[in-house]
C-alpha cells in the first residue's frame, strides 16, 4: 500500500507528493503515532517529456489543532492538513470533526483533480497512474486524541470512483480501531499485526518498523522519525524534528 503526499502551494497539487510510512497504535493507556519525513517533488521536463523526482526530507506529517491530532498520507496532503484544521475549529467531538472534514476535503479534492485533468503538462492520468495499490484509494487521514476522557483513534480513506474521462467521484470509508498504518507498509504489513512484534514497547517498535521501510525504499521513505504519545492526561513528543516545533 502506498500513498502520496502533496505539498504547498495549491498549484503544486499535481506535481509534488511523498511516499510515507505512518504507524498509529492505541493501547489501554495511550496512543502512539509515528511518521518519517520524506517527500518527493516530481517535475515535468517539456523537452524530454519525462517526469523526474527530487527527494526532500523535512515534512511534518503529524499535526494538532487543539485536542484533535491528525496525520495524512495521500493526494492533496497540504489541502488535507488545511481542511483538518478548519474542521477541528470550534468542535468538541471527533464525529463532528470527521463529518466536516469528509465534506470539505472531498469537495476540494474533487474540484482540484477535475481542474488539472486537462493540464497540458501533467494530465490527470499522470497523477493517479503511480498509485500502486490494490484499491483505488487516493489517501488516508488518521485522527487521534482524547474525547470525554477516552482515547480515540480513527481513520478515513478516500477513493477515486471514476475513470479518466468521467466526472471525478470520491467515496469515503471511515472506521475506528486500535492499529492503523498509512503509506509504505509493503515490508511490514504482516509483521505489524503480530502481538509479539510489540514486545519491546510501542516507541521502539514503531521506530524499527518505519526503519525497515526506509531501508527497503530509501528514495521515497526516509528522514527523521517523529513519534507522539497521547494519554488521557497529556500529550508528549517522544521524537520530533526541530523544524516541526
Amino acid at each position: 500500500m502506498k500513498c502520496f503526499l502533496l505539498l504547498f502551494p495549491l498549484f503544486l497539487f499535481c506535481n509534488s507528493y511523498s511516499q510515507t510510512c505512518i504507524i498509529a497504535k492505541k493501547t489501554k493507556d495511550a496512543i502512539y503515532v509515528g511518521a518519517e519525513s520524506r517527500g518527493i517533488v516530481p517535475y515535468y521536463d517539456p523537452i524530454t517529456k519525462k517526469t523526474y523526482k527530487k527527494p526532500i526530507s523535512n515534512l511534518c506529517k503529524i499535526q494538532s489543532y487543539g485536542i484533535f491530532n491528525f496525520t495524512v498520507c495521500g493526494i492533496g496532503f497540504p489541502i488535507a492538513m488545511d481542511e483538518c484544521k478548519k474542521a477541528a475549529k470550534n468542535q468538541k467531538s471527533f464525529t463532528s470533526v470527521a463529518k466536516k472534514y469528509i465534506t470539505s476535503f472531498s469537495k476540494r479534492l474533487r474540484d482540484t483533480l477535475e481542474s488539472i485533468r486537462d493540464d497540458k503538462f501533467l494530465s490527470f492520468l499522470d497523477i493517479v497512474k503511480d498509485i500502486p495499490q490494490d484499491s483505488n484509494r487516493l489517501g488516508r487521514t488518521i485522527f487521534f486524541g482524547v474525547e470525554a476522557d477516552t482515547l480515540f483513534l480513527g481513520q478515513i480513506d478516500f477513493y477515486l470512483d471514476s475513470k479518466f474521462w468521467e466526472p471525478v467521484l470520491i467515496s469515503v470509508d471511515a472506521k475506528v480501531g486500535n492499529l492503523f498504518g498509512g503509506g509504505h507498509l509493503n515490508h511490514i504489513k504482516d509483521t505489524i499485526i503480530k502481538e509479539s512484534t510489540w514486545a519491546e514497547g510501542e516507541v521502539k517498535t514503531i521506530n524499527a518498523l518505519i526503519k525497515i521501510e526506509i531501508m527497503n525504499d530509501s528514495l521515497e521513505v526516509g528522514g527523521d522519525i517523529d513519534i507522539i504519545k497521547i494519554t488521557t492526561r497529556d500529550k508528549v513528543w517522544i521524537q520530533r524534528k526541530k523544524i516541526c516545533n
